[in-house]
């Protein structure tokens, strides 16, 4: 066991041509309170003095944050047994809250934020200012003001667009069934009228044949 400073204690790995190549360093006065390091001692994991876990990050502001990507094969899933909940209300007007926000194609601004271990892809998602002003519930805000979007909580909401969206079509659909069936009968009628108009005119060219008939020489 090392002593690097008056606060710190670690144990480093290492030989003594090429030096440390890393350690665990336990220092009782920064928010990294245990540090594993690794590639020429480099911090690459951090759990701070009130539990955070940190991966890519010497500061994480949650339980667990990663700055990078992450790949898994099994499920991340969210705790949501109707046994822990209260207060249940439905989802509404879920089309109208839909239209008041917009999705982006952008890209990470790596240079302003070096320690987020942002990548040069371009993106897609919301913005996490916009999506609080309508579901506020997507959204968190960590102890430095900045904001993360759960998009997994898009998921019901969609769900009941989906299920508004197909209501009014079925609406609008019968209201169209209830034109057609209008027009037909309006058709019905019409054709009716139309031989009835055919058979006063028999009748007429009948009469007129029947007048001329009897108005000739005797």
């Amino acid at each position: 066991m090392l002593t690097p400073d008056a606060s710190s204690s670690a144990v480093y790995f290492g030989n003594q041509t090429s030096g440390v190549h890393g350690g665990i360093v336990y220092n009782s006065t920064t928010p990294f309170g245990l540090a594993f390091r690794t590639n020429g001692n480099s911090t690459k994991v951090v759990i701070t003095d009130i539990g955070n876990v940190g991966i890519g990050t010497i500061a994480p502001t949650e339980k667990l944050q990663v700055n990078g990507n992450i790949c898994y094969t099994g499920s991340i899933a969210a705790c949501s047994d109707i046994r822990y909940k209260k207060d249940i209300l439905p989802i509404s007007n879920t089309l109208q809250s839909l239209q008041s926000i917009h999705g982006i194609y952008y890209n990470w601004d790596k240079e302003k934020f070096k320690d987020m271990a942002f990548d040069d892809h371009r993106q897609i998602g919301f913005s996490a200012q916009e999506l609080e002003t309508v579901f506020p519930e997507m959204v968190h805000t960590d102890i430095n003001g900045y904001k993360s979007v759960d998009y997994s909580r898009m998921t019901p909401v969609l769900v009941e667009a989906i299920k508004e969206q197909q209501k009014i079509i079925l609406e609008e659909n019968s209201e169209i069934l209830e034109q057609q069936r209008i027009n037909a009968q309006q058709q019905q009628s019409i054709t009716e009228q139309q031989k009835q108009i055919t058979f006063l005119l028999k009748e007429v060219s009948e009469l007129k044949k029947f007048i001329t008939e009897i108005g000739g020489p005797r």
